[in-house]
């Protein structure tokens, strides 16, 4: 579930936030928003259980060829299956920080740190109500999701399917 991790800089400076590239006056922004994204630990189990019935029709079709060669799919699939068992039981629950302004909102942060996000979300609510307050923090963000990078010309990047 944990996607790229970047390091994304936040400050606030004459009356504007600037998170990474994008700036939000803070005369627009209404509030902060703090939520957590709790993994589904169910599916690492049942892709791990897919995959053992997977492994076990491979290794019976292969070993029918060549019992060493089966035998070595065996064990392999099965240390990988795992491993991605351990990894999807393992995913860290990850804590985000909206920007609400007049107009929309957008999740500036994702990090597994709660501490991180909650004191960017009071320093940003105390420049809110400061105007004299400046700050300048490096937080470890998470990317979930897709991450779009295009060159050239006539380039559509991701087209998504309507929704109905």
């Amino acid at each position: 579930m944990v996607g790229t991790k970047d390091t994304v800089n936040v400050s606030v400076s004459n009356r504007v936030l600037r998170v990474g590239n994008d700036s939000y006056p803070l005369r627009n922004v209404t509030r902060t928003r703090l939520r957590e994204i709790r993994p589904n630990r169910l599916t690492p189990v049942k892709n791990f259980l897919g995959g053992i019935v997977a492994l076990l029709i491979g290794f019976l079709i292969i070993s029918n060829f060549s019992e060493s060669f089966g035998g070595w799919v065996l064990v392999i699939g099965f240390t990988l299956l795992v491993v991605g068992l351990v990894k999807g039981l393992r995913a860290p629950v990850l804590h985000q920080l909206a920007i609400e302004t007049s107009s929309s909102s957008d999740t500036a942060v994702t990090s597994p740190d709660a501490a991180e996000v909650h004191r960017l979300s009071d320093l940003i609510n105390d420049a809110i109500e400061n105007p004299q307050a400046e700050f300048q923090v490096e937080v470890k963000s998470v990317h979930i999701g897709d991450k779009i990078t295009q060159y050239g010309a006539g380039n559509t990047g991701k087209i998504a399917p309507e929704r109905q």
